[in-house]
């Protein structure tokens, strides 16, 4: 008995087997379990060498595929955008006329023309920024009036609303066209009804202040319903909670629109206001169809400088520093505006 319990006992710390202590596998045999093991471990190396081949395909087509997304907008941002803008700015530090072919570099020479130019300063700047603020600021009550009143439901709600986009269907040049007409002086409808009820006929093209406002009238008309359709569509979305919970409160409707509806408008506001700033700040088809930058250039803007300068009087050089120009005071207005309405909006979220 006490042979047979050490006998177990050897066996099972030899791992269960019936091996004797002491005892090996024969050479042959230890060869062929260690090159099993050998053959395991090097399909094991293989299958982890084909799987990285595959990851790292996979990425590769994965790159190809996000650089031919990229591509065509990379090339069209180079080839529209940043050559355009550099040979721009090429131009405008050397000396580039018509018929002078010397093109001597005289660097910012060109700009410091500008900034002495008293008509840049005392008319093309002014009625620049006279007229993005003031046709923002009516644009943006206009479009916010509106799209409160579409905000309900009343009987022919619809034909309003496609009533509304009609002006959006407008060219800009065909709305300068119009306006021209509306408010000529021989023939306008404007003049013809003032007259019809015991005005005078007013010369609206005639002076800079009554044609800088036909401007502005033309522009607001075209623009508004821009603004409100936006506004709406915001407005379409907006939670009643709120609105509801405040009229139980006893608010009324200026101070659910200023405390409620209006901190919730602020985040679209902001984004319209901002595209409207940089299309007033450039605006040139209504302007020139309607008054051509006259009379006498009193109403000419960034845009319709910059276009008289380069292609009327052949200054490419003034022409393009001009552009540039003008495109760094939009840039800086525009992140002003930016910051500026980024903060009430943030202070609007807090007090909410």
């Amino acid at each position: 008995m006490k042979k047979s319990s050490k006998r177990s006992l050897r066996n099972s710390s030899t791992g269960g087997s019936s091996i004797p202590m002491g005892w090996s596998y024969p050479n042959s045999q230890r060869d062929r379990m260690s090159g099993r093991n050998w053959q395991r471990s090097k399909n094991d190396l293989d299958i982890e060498a084909e799987l990285e081949a595959g990851r790292r395909y996979g990425l590769n087509q994965r790159r190809k595929f996000m650089w031919g997304l990229i591509l065509p907008a990379f090339l069209t941002l180079i080839f529209f955008e940043i050559l355009p803008v550099a040979s721009a700015f090429w131009t405008s530090i050397h000396r580039a006329r018509l018929f002078d072919k010397s093109r001597i570099f005289v660097g910012l020479d060109n700009y410091l023309h500008l900034l002495k130019d008293p008509h840049f300063f005392g008319t093309v700047l002014p009625n620049t920024f006279l007229f993005t603020f003031i046709g923002l600021t009516l644009e943006t009550a206009l479009g916010v009036v509106i799209a409160l009143l579409l905000n309900r439901k009343f009987k022919g709600e619809t034909l309003v609303r496609v009533l509304l986009l009609f002006p959006l269907m407008v060219a800009p040049s065909i709305s300068g066209i119009l306006f021209s007409w509306l408010f000529n002086t021989q023939f306008g409808i404007v003049d013809v009804f003032l007259e019809a009820i015991g005005f005078y006929r007013v010369p609206w093209l005639a002076g800079r202040w009554t044609a800088m406002s036909v401007i502005v009238i033309s522009d607001v008309w075209l623009w508004t319903p821009w603004f409100a359709i936006l506004l709406l569509a915001a407005l379409q979305v907006q939670p009643l909670e709120p609105v509801e919970a405040a009229r139980i409160d006893g608010a009324n409707a200026s101070q659910v629109f200023f405390n409620i509806t209006l901190p919730y408008l602020s985040p679209v506001l902001t984004i319209c206001m901002l595209i409207r700033t940089f299309d007033l700040f450039r605006q040139f088809d209504q302007t020139w169809v309607i008054t051509t930058g006259g009379p006498a250039r009193s109403t000419e803007f960034f845009s319709i400088y910059a276009y008289k300068e380069f292609f009327e009087y052949t200054r490419y050089d003034l022409g393009n520093a001009a552009s540039l120009l003008g495109a760094v005071v939009m840039m800086i207005f525009g992140i002003i505006m930016y910051r500026t309405f980024a903060r009430i909006t943030m202070s609007e979220r807090e007090k909410a």
